[in-house]
C-alpha cells in the first residue's frame, strides 16, 4: 500500500510540473517583447536563459518548501487516518532523506518546466 501511495506522489508530482511548465509557456507568450526588448539593448541570451531558469527555480523552492511545511502535518493525518491498516505503520516518520531527495526532485522539476522556455528564448 506505502508502495502505491508513493507511485501516486509521484504520479502528482509529475502532473504539477506539466502544469508549472505550461503557465510558464503561457506567461512567457505576454514577455515576448521584454525578451525581444532585453535582447535588442545587448542582453546576451545566456543571461536571458539563466533569468528565465532562475524564477522558473524560484517557483519551484516555495512550491517544495510548502510542501516540506505541510508534509509532517500530513504524514500524522495519514497516520491516524488508516491504523492499523499500514503495514510497518510504526516505522513512517518525517525523514531527512527524503526531504533530500524531494529538494533534488524539486530542483529536477524547476529545469525541465524553465527549458521549453529558455530554449525558446534563443530563437
Amino acid at each position: 500500500m506505502l508502495g502505491l501511495m508513493a507511485m501516486a506522489v509521484i504520479a502528482v508530482l509529475l502532473i504539477a510540473s506539466v502544469n508549472v511548465a505550461n503557465v510558464l509557456l503561457g506567461h512567457s507568450q505576454t514577455r515576448v517583447r521584454e525578451f525581444a526588448v532585453r535582447a535588442a539593448l545587448g542582453g546576451r541570451t545566456s543571461r536571458l536563459r539563466r533569468q528565465v531558469l532562475t524564477e522558473s527555480l524560484t517557483l519551484s523552492l516555495v512550491g517544495g518548501a510548502i510542501g516540506l511545511l505541510i508534509a509532517p502535518a500530513l504524514t500524522r493525518a495519514l497516520l491516524t487516518l488508516y491504523p492499523g491498516r499500514l503495514p510497518r505503520m510504526e516505522e513512517v516518520a518525517f525523514d531527512w532523506r527524503v526531504v533530500l531527495m524531494g529538494f533534488a526532485l524539486t530542483v529536477l522539476a524547476a529545469v525541465i518546466a524553465g527549458l521549453p522556455l529558455a530554449r525558446r528564448i534563443s530563437t
